[in-house]
């Protein structure tokens, strides 16, 4: 008895509860899209495998006959059901182009799967010759199970529906006296048991390859994330020098504007009996030294809030909206963020960078965020490939150059360095995600990944790299503009 009840717990498990898998939205989501694909290939098998049947009778020597009204038994081809799996096939075409939901399109082809059996089936009562007719209900059966992804009840359902259009036709439509042959019901019953079987084994293979695909899919985003995180760290390794500097200055400057308040107060003590005009020239002097001050301290605090606003557009991650930016002094930002990092990091790295900035450019739509980290990544590699190649060579430092230039309706920003470059098998990978020329430890291979992406898919621009080895490398960006964004302030 528990051998039993065990058996009822896998027979549930396998055919009865797997429905409340698909209470996962994006589960759903996937069977959507195998179902387009099914309806797509029992269309297409359905008019190519009607045209390939004419064809053969046509070439063996068969007439064509629209019904079997008033027609000899010489071979002979009747095309009324032919017609209907024509238009069947152009239905589910037409289905799977407009993309139905999975509850529909389950529907559409278990209809479309009776049909064709229906008609299959009275074709060869009308004949009278039951010959091949279990041969075709095992061929519709299997097309329950490989097209659209029914759940195995439903395969088992759907299976049951054309065995009993099977027994009704032949018993009842009075033109095959001897009944439905025996062996054809044991042959359908144990092919309906072998597509419950294959549909359950198919069902849960879906669903493994959709848990499989989800976790590569939050490993992958955890590798990007970590990726962000590693380019936020350089960034910021970078930026920590950065506001160090004029950090340095105002307290300076600060701490000279005390002394000199101080020296000035003192002057001013020490002579109460004289008028401020007999010394206006040196209590001028020190007012004018004191406006100097205050000029360096706001000088240099205004720039400190600049790099915490970059810092501050970069933590943000990439989920932001596309607004008019000032591109140039968000590049330059950027440049200046991404050389000190990387000098911060590999402090004996020999090369000199160049901005070259058009001036026409101003207020151009992007993510600012996004293309402070394509930016960072781009001249993170340069740096990089220039450094590997100045550790051998005892000549100038290579050179990094970052450019822009409007275009017609594109804004084009060049990185070029005059590094190591890429053979024609890197080339074609470099966009890949985890492909790295690095050694082990030092790359993810996610950046320039990220950049495709960030600049393809969230800015509807394009990024190229043209590049010879030992030549150097050229990464291309272009981002589209409206037909005004150049000329905006």
């Amino acid at each position: 008895m528990e051998a039993f009840f065990t058996w009822m717990k896998r027979v549930y498990l396998r055919h009865i509860a797997l429905w409340r898998l698909e209470r996962d939205a994006d589960f759903r989501a996937t069977l959507d899209k195998f179902a387009w694909g099914g309806m797509r290939l029992a269309g297409v098998f359905a008019i190519l495998g009607v045209a390939l049947f004419i064809l053969a009778h046509l070439i063996a020597g068969s007439r064509l006959y629209w019904s079997f009204s008033g027609i000899d038994p010489a071979p002979r081809v009747v095309l009324w059901n032919k017609a209907l799996f024509v238009g069947l096939g152009t239905l589910l075409l037409l289905a799977a182009k407009v993309r139905l939901r999975l509850g529909p399109s389950r529907l559409l082809m278990a209809l479309l799967l009776l049909v064709t059996a229906l008609a299959l089936i009275w074709e060869d009562v009308q004949e009278g010759d039951l010959m091949f007719t279990a041969a075709w209900l095992t061929l519709v059966m299997l097309f329950a199970v490989g097209t659209v992804p029914f759940q195995p009840l439903q395969s088992v359902g759907l299976c049951l529906g054309i065995m009993a259009s099977y027994v009704f036709f032949v018993d009842y439509a009075s033109m095959a006296s001897a009944g439905v042959p025996l062996d054809h019901l044991v042959y359908l019953g144990l092919v309906g048991l072998l597509c419950s079987a294959m549909s359950s084994a198919l069902y849960e293979s879906r669903y493994a390859q959709y848990r499989s695909k989800r976790k590569i899919e939050q490993m992958q985003d955890q590798l990007v994330q970590k990726e962000k995180l590693a380019s936020l760290g350089h960034w910021t390794a970078g930026i920590a020098h950065e506001i160090k500097n004029p950090l340095n200055f105002v307290n300076n400057f600060a701490k000279l504007s005390i002394d000199i308040a101080d020296e000035l107060g003192e002057e001013l003590a020490a002579t109460p009996e004289h008028s401020i005009a007999e010394d206006g020239s040196e209590i001028h002097g020190l007012i004018e030294i004191l406006k100097t001050n205050a000029r360096k301290i706001l000088e240099h605090g205004q720039r400190a809030d600049r790099i915490v606003h970059g810092m501050l557009l970069h933590a943000r991650g990439a989920q932001g909206t596309r607004e008019p930016t000032d591109l140039n002094v968000l590049l330059r930002l950027a440049a200046e963020a991404a050389e000190d990092g990387f000098r911060s990091q590999y402090p004996d790295a020999a090369f000199n960078l160049e901005i070259h900035l058009d001036p026409s450019i101003s207020n151009v739509p992007v993510v600012a965020e996004s293309i402070i980290q394509v930016v960072i990544n781009l001249l993170d590699n340069a740096f990089y490939a220039s450094a590997q190649l100045a550790a051998g060579g005892d000549g100038a430092p290579p050179l990094v150059e970052l450019r822009t230039r409007s275009l017609a309706r594109a804004i084009e920003v060049r990185v070029t360095d005059s590094g190591i470059g890429m053979d024609a098998k890197a080339m074609s990978s470099v966009f890949d995600p985890f492909f790295t020329t690095k050694p082990p430890g030092e790359g993810t291979g996610l950046g320039l990944s990220l950049s495709y992406d960030i600049v393809t898919k969230e800015h509807g621009g394009t990024l190229t790299v043209e590049s010879e080895e030992g030549r150097g490398a050229t990464f291309v960006v272009t981002l589209p503009i409206g037909k005004h964004t150049a000329a905006q302030t």
